[in-house]
C-alpha cells in the first residue's frame, strides 16, 4: 500500500535536504579559501578553514568582536571571534558559518583583498609550533 500523500511530503525534501547538509554542514576536512570565497553554495552554512594568521584587528572603539585573517596559500579570509584573535603566523583550524561581511566593514578588508565574506568562529584549533 502507498503511504499516505502528507508522508511523501515530508520525506522527500528531507532525503534532498541530507546529502547538501553531509556536503556542507559540519565540514571536517577544511576547504581551500578561494573555493569558499568563490562559491555561493557555501554562504550561510558551516565551513572548515586552514592555515596561517597573517593579521587582527576590532571594528569600532567598544568592539566586542575581534578579526583575524587567515591564509591559505589559495586565499585569505576574516574569521570573526569572541575568545581574542590568536597570535600572527599561529596555524588554526577554524569552523563555523559562513556570511556577509557587514556593509560598514568592506571599505575595511576591501584594501586588504579579502572577500566580503567572513568566518563566525565556533570552534578552533591552533596547532602548536613545531622544535627543531
Amino acid at each position: 500500500m502507498p503511504s499516505p500523500p502528507c508522508v511523501r511530503r515530508r520525506l522527500v525534501p528531507l532525503a534532498c535536504a541530507v546529502p547538501v547538509l553531509l556536503a556542507l554542514g559540519g565540514c571536517k576536512k577544511p576547504i581551500p579559501i578561494k573555493e569558499v570565497a568563490s562559491d555561493p553554495k557555501y554562504l550561510g552554512y558551516e565551513v572548515r578553514i586552514r592555515g596561517a594568521v597573517v593579521s587582527s584587528f576590532t571594528l569600532g572603539v567598544n568592539a566586542k568582536h575581534a578579526y583575524y585573517i587567515v591564509s591559505d596559500g589559495t586565499g585569505q579570509m576574516a574569521v570573526e571571534t569572541q575568545q581574542g584573535a590568536p597570535l600572527k603566523d599561529a596555524q588554526v583550524t577554524v569552523r563555523g558559518p559562513l556570511e556577509k561581511m557587514p556593509a560598514l566593514a568592506v571599505p575595511i578588508v576591501k584594501p586588504l583583498q579579502l572577500a566580503p565574506l567572513y568566518l563566525t568562529e565556533q570552534e578552533r584549533q591552533v596547532e602548536e609550533a613545531k622544535g627543531p
